[in-house]
């Protein structure tokens, strides 16, 4: 079993259970791809919650409910919207209405590394 981490930007201060990139600009490969890595997982989870708020309304505001129901509300959003895009991938990409091909971030960071 692995510990929750948060990903967080460099506005928040080191401490065991955040993850934040490293500070500046003149970074070795190493610290460059692991910001890249980590930036990208931030934007993967952004890009999650945004589908979900828009097309749930329940996660616009917070949640006032006990932790287990809050549990159960996550899940069965996270299983609908998986029927949903699964039943939907038969339909060609311009046609989708759950989520369109440019819905979500698409942006693609892995050209800085390659060069």
């Amino acid at each position: 079993m692995l510990p929750f981490l948060f990903i967080v930007v460099e506005a928040f201060p080191l401490k065991n259970n955040l993850m934040k990139p490293y500070p500046g600009v003149a970074l070795s490969k190493d610290k460059a791809i692991f910001n890249y890595r980590l930036s990208r997982a931030r934007r993967c989870v952004e890009n999650a919650f945004r589908i979900m708020a828009s097309r749930y309304r329940i996660f616009r505001k917070p949640l006032v409910s006990s932790l287990e129901t809050s549990t159960f509300t996550v899940a069965a959003a996270v299983c609908l919207h998986n029927y949903i895009k699964s039943a939907e991938e038969v339909v060609p990409f311009c046609e989708r209405r759950y989520c369109p091909l440019d819905y979500a971030d698409k942006k693609n960071f892995a050209e800085l590394f390659l060069s």
